[in-house]
């Protein structure tokens, strides 16, 4: 019966060539249309996910007010990272990033560009996130001064086929930095974007005027990674005012100067998952999606599907009355009624399973697009 019900599909798909046609394509590309923006609020959600500790991994932003203007940042005083790590046992590590937003010239041999993507950072940056070794040990990559960390793509541009490890590459022609590690190229759904890490001990070494320990600059980029089973909003409640603290301990005897200045540095958790979606602050490290883009596309994916459906279905209505003879004569002829259900079902699945691959194939041309 499967057979005969398969052969007469096929009959009447060839007998309608312009109808099956119509009705195939139709429902084809309503359905790549919302398979592809289906991918796309797939991979909008899914940033920052793949590291391990995603769940208990936060950044620090700093809401406050100086002198009636009000902010709302992304950025944080230098010494906030080990200050906040020491003094609060419920962090188990924390790093510190300054992404440095000018070109920096890269040489190796007769090999010379311009990049950008260059970070400073904590040697404790892989203990909080999980980017994949290539070669060396990241662990210990970033301890000392003038080390850094290359992704593959870059080491590739630099040094070909040649092992990177322990190689001096020189810096804007004043530094010698060491390669200590390669990493693999940043997967596209992470909120930051980086092709190169230099070890934070770097900075002082490079540029005495810097000045890591002051609690009145916001500059620079704090993570944390909380303890198993900490409750991060105890944990924000209980920090909240450690930065204004500090600064006021910084001030010490000057603290009077503050008196006429409303002053307030107020700390929060962001985690870092939601970053990408649902953070819009001063001073971001890379630009941020948008959630409400999200339900405005979720909720054109699901109208395209449903005009398909509906075009699929008027046509196949329409198309009924074509057929009204051929049930007529396949009652006459002892066809029950359950027997002409399931050959109507029968083809509609097959259309739309035809249909389904038409789709996936054309997802699967726009995709690299």
């Amino acid at each position: 019966m499967f057979i005969h019900y398969l052969k007469t599909t096929f009959r009447n798909l060839i007998r309608e060539r312009g109808y099956s046609l119509i009705n195939i394509l139709g429902l084809a590309i309503g359905l790549a249309a919302s398979i592809m923006i289906m991918l796309f609020l797939i991979h909008e959600t899914s940033y920052d996910k793949f590291h391990k500790d995603a769940n208990r991994t936060y950044r620090i932003a700093v809401n406050g007010r100086m002198s009636g203007d009000f902010f709302d940042v992304a950025v944080t005083p230098p010494p906030l990272g080990p200050a906040i790590k020491n003094s609060f046992p419920e962090v188990e590590s924390s790093v510190r990033l300054w992404p440095r937003s000018q070109e920096s010239l890269l040489t190796y041999n007769e090999n010379n560009f311009y990049e950008e993507g260059l970070i400073f950072a904590d040697s404790s940056f892989f203990q909080i996130f999980d980017f994949k070794p290539v070669e060396g040990s990241i662990r210990s990559a970033l301890y000392e001064p003038f080390s850094v960390v290359l992704t593959e793509s870059v080491a590739k541009k630099y040094f070909g086929d040649e092992n990177p490890i322990d190689k001096i590459i020189r810096y804007n022609d004043s530094e010698n930095f060491k390669v200590t590690a390669i990493i693999e190229d940043i997967p596209q759904n992470s909120h930051f974007d980086f092709k190169m890490l230099v070890s934070w001990s770097t900075i002082e070494k490079m540029n005495a005027d810097f000045n890591l320990d002051s609690w009145g600059s916001l500059g620079y980029y704090t993570y944390i990674k909380l303890h198993e089973n900490v409750i991060p909003e105890e944990f924000e409640n209980k920090s909240r005012n450690f930065i204004m603290d500090n600064l006021m301990a910084e001030a010490g005897a000057d603290s009077t100067a503050f008196e006429n200045v409303t002053l307030e540095f107020l700390c929060y958790l962001q985690a870092v998952p939601d970053i990408h979606l649902r953070s819009n602050l001063m001073a971001e490290i890379s630009p941020n999606g948008n959630i409400a883009y999200l339900y405005t596309f979720s909720a054109i994916a699901l109208f395209i599907l449903l005009i398909a459906c509906i075009n699929f279905m008027n046509l196949a209505t329409a198309r009924s009355i074509k057929r009204a003879r051929e049930v007529g004569i396949r009652k006459v002829h002892g066809s029950y009624k359950s027997q002409l259900i399931k050959q109507f079902l029968g083809e509609s699945i097959f259309l739309s399973i035809i249909a389904l691959i038409i789709a996936l194939f054309l997802v699967n041309l726009a995709v690299p697009g």
